[in-house]
């Protein structure tokens, strides 16, 4: 109780002049037109003020459930463009997919880690058998091509990038029909080689990169990059092709799979011919 006491008696001025003063503003602003018309639009500025960074904070914690939102939207819009690709007239499997069929499936999946900086570099993702993965399934970004799965578990898969020097991609020259392999050179993200086109076909510089579709990885015509530069050493028969990647996959965050309905019939085949021979 005495401390009570000793608390008004050291504070009850200021108290009781703060408490005159907030009669006096609400006497003010509730007897004055003008007053009360500039304390309401300021009170609406505060409280709209106060509204946007608190939807602010809110969409910060919902960073991850908008990103796998957006990433699902994106897998649809893909999935459609790529089995688009499948009725095209230079398609083979246009010869034998009904068009009620979407041979292609896309599933999104967000990267887990990243190991780059090495000459065999790969990522992990989020997604594993549990949810359809596979080995060898094809992997892409909006821009381009990424990787292969190359082991999975329940929830997890490791990708190997197209920049890793065990990486092998089955690519041709848009319009042009020449196709050859393409390899990383261990130093540039950004670029890759393409070998094995011959030297009596016409490159060009910008001339557009893609999947050849001979393989069982990739669909046809996925987007890889643009000519930067070629040559044809001394003595060789090919080219030497630089391809600007379209797509730096080390600053990726998210992912897109392909999974192909005739994947696994396509490899029966090709390895009950392999023995046969």
């Amino acid at each position: 109780m005495q401390n009570l006491i000793q608390f008004i008696i050291k504070y009850g001025y200021l108290g009781l002049f703060l408490l005159l003063e907030a009669i006096s503003f609400g006497m003010i602003v509730n007897y004055n037109q003008s007053q009360r018309e500039i304390w309401i639009n300021s009170a609406h500025l505060a409280t709209s003020s106060i509204n946007a960074e608190s939807q602010k904070l809110k969409n910060y914690f919902r960073l991850t459930e908008i990103n796998d939102s957006l990433a699902l939207v994106n897998a649809e819009l893909i999935e459609q463009i790529v089995n688009y690709k499948v009725y095209s007239k230079d398609n083979a499997y246009q010869k034998f997919v009904s068009k009620d069929t979407l041979p292609y499936k896309i599933i999104p999946a967000a990267v887990s880690t990243k190991t780059v900086g090495y000459r065999n570099n790969f990522f992990t993702i989020n997604k594993g058998w549990n949810h359809g993965i596979m080995k060898d399934m094809g992997v892409i970004s909006s821009n381009g091509i990424v990787g292969t799965i190359m082991e999975t578990s329940k929830n997890f898969s490791k990708v190997l990038l197209i920049n890793n020097q065990e990486s092998l991609v089955s690519a041709s020259i848009k319009g042009k029909g020449y196709f050859g392999n393409m390899r990383w050179g261990g130093v540039d993200y950004t670029k890759m080689m393409l070998e094995a086109i011959p030297k009596f076909a016409k490159v060009e510089i910008g001339d557009t990169i893609i999947t050849s579709g001979y393989s069982t990885i990739f669909p046809k015509n996925m987007f890889i990059g643009t000519v930067s530069a070629f040559e044809i050493k001394e003595g060789s028969n090919n080219y030497q092709i630089e391809v600007d990647l379209y797509e730096n996959v080390t600053l990726l965050d998210y992912v897109y799979i392909i999974d192909d309905e005739y994947h696994d019939e396509l490899n029966n085949i090709i390895s009950n011919s392999n023995l046969n021979e």
